[in-house]
């Protein structure tokens, strides 16, 4: 029983100490404000998205020679 509450507490004191190391890494000053631009000098663009080419096949049978069935098949695109 000793042995899991000290594996409980080692890994809860290694959590917590990963937990607060990248907080003290980071900078006092923080983010620059002089680089980021207003939010009016800023203008939206919205996407265009290209509509992708919707096809389909057409099938058209006609008699040739001596009646036989002739069949061609087109691909049709819009």
């Amino acid at each position: 029983m000793k042995k899991l509450a000290a594996t409980i507490a080692g890994a809860a004191l290694l959590g917590l100490a990963s937990m607060t190391a990248p907080a003290a890494a980071m900078p006092v000053s923080g983010i620059h404000t002089d680089m980021l631009s207003g939010v009016d000098t800023v203008q939206f663009r919205p996407h265009h998205m290209r509509h992708r080419k919707v096809c389909r096949t057409e099938k058209t049978v006609r008699r040739g020679r001596h009646g036989r069935r002739i069949v061609t098949t087109r691909r049709i695109c819009r």
